[in-house]
């Protein structure tokens, strides 16, 4: 039996992860066909009112034998549609403490609830959810390394995201006064951080790990103040750090418990600890070039190897087809 499957997304522009995902469900063989509504970009069309018509037509016409949701990008009325007709799996990759009583309304009514963040797996256990742990990957259409360049994409060190208060301005204040760093994304303030750089494609984003000789990881779910609490978000991770080091990027981040479950440290990427650690390992490792790029280029293998789109998508489509036979028998089978 081959897979019909709807996706609820919005876009994703700077990672391209709705693109991604779509090409790794279109390459896997038991996926018949993939329909993608971006209800974000729907009702900014056409209203929300004809926006929510159109949804439950398609969801009752196309009958999709799996409903894929991306983080709370769904009504909950509309998973409780799609429920009737196959398995439903969300993929849910915010932190947020407490958490979203939409996220726990999604969850209660899937067959499979992913989180990319070990941490609030018990959290979401206790409001009845069976959470587990599966992290998104990089892809292998556009996550690759590329020849380093100069100019605008060369710093020793970058940092790829948005900002935010508390550790992570912390963090990023201590490396500009001791180093040369350009931070790239959305709404970075200009007074604050001498080199910015704007929004990024995918394209960008390999070149900015290439060219960068160090790239710099800052884990904090949520606005946290302390290295103590960043320390305690056990295994979680940005999908920032496949898609750097899928693109052949030095990765430095910080730790968390349970951190070297997931990555050799010292082998894959490497951690800081303290402000202190983090500005003696940036002057160890522009020191020690060849040692930068060793630890880059096991890293980058060892996530094009198992941490891909690909990969993802053959754990939730597993888990679908197994339990999909039981759901759509009918009872006196």
């Amino acid at each position: 039996m081959r897979l019909k499957i709807l996706l609820f997304s919005k876009s994703k522009r700077t990672t391209e992860a709705t693109v991604n995902l779509l090409k790794a469900l279109n390459r896997h063989g038991l996926v018949e066909k993939v329909k993608w509504l971006n209800y974000s970009r729907i009702s900014k069309l056409a209203g929300k009112g004809i926006g929510k018509n159109y949804v439950y037509r398609v969801i009752n016409s196309y009958r999709p034998h799996l409903t894929l949701v991306n983080n709370t990008d769904a009504e909950v009325e509309w998973i409780q549609e799609c429920s009737k007709q196959g398995i439903v799996s969300c993929f849910y990759h915010d932190y947020n403490s407490p958490v979203k009583e939409k996220a726990v309304e999604i969850g209660r009514r899937c067959d499979f609830f992913y989180l990319s963040n070990a941490i609030q797996i018990e959290e979401y256990r206790r409001f009845g959810i069976e959470a587990e742990y599966l992290v998104r990957g990089c892809s292998r259409d556009v996550h690759y390394p590329v020849k380093p360049r100069g100019g605008k994409y060369k710093s020793q060190v970058a940092f790829i995201g948005k900002p935010r208060g508390g550790i992570r301005d912390e963090i990023l204040r201590k490396v500009q006064e001791n180093f040369d760093l350009k931070v790239w994304g959305p709404k970075w303030d200009r007074s604050r951080f001498s080199s910015v750089g704007g929004r990024i494609g995918s394209g960008k984003y390999r070149i900015i790990c290439s060219s960068a000789d160090i790239i710099l990881g800052v884990n904090d779910g949520r606005e946290i103040k302390t290295f103590e609490e960043l320390v305690s978000q056990g295994q979680f991770t940005s999908n920032r750090d496949r898609l750097v080091m899928a693109c052949g990027g030095f990765f430095l981040t910080n730790y968390n418990k349970g951190l070297e479950n997931l990555y050799g440290i010292g082998e894959h990427l490497d951690v800081y600890r303290s402000l202190e650690d983090l500005v003696e390992k940036i002057r160890f490792y522009l020191n020690n070039p060849r040692k930068r790029r060793e630890i880059a280029c096991r890293g980058c293998v060892y996530v094009q190897s198992r941490q891909t789109f690909d990969h993802f998508v053959q754990k939730v489509i597993e888990d679908a087809a197994l339990k999909l036979p039981g759901k759509t028998e009918p009872a006196d089978s």
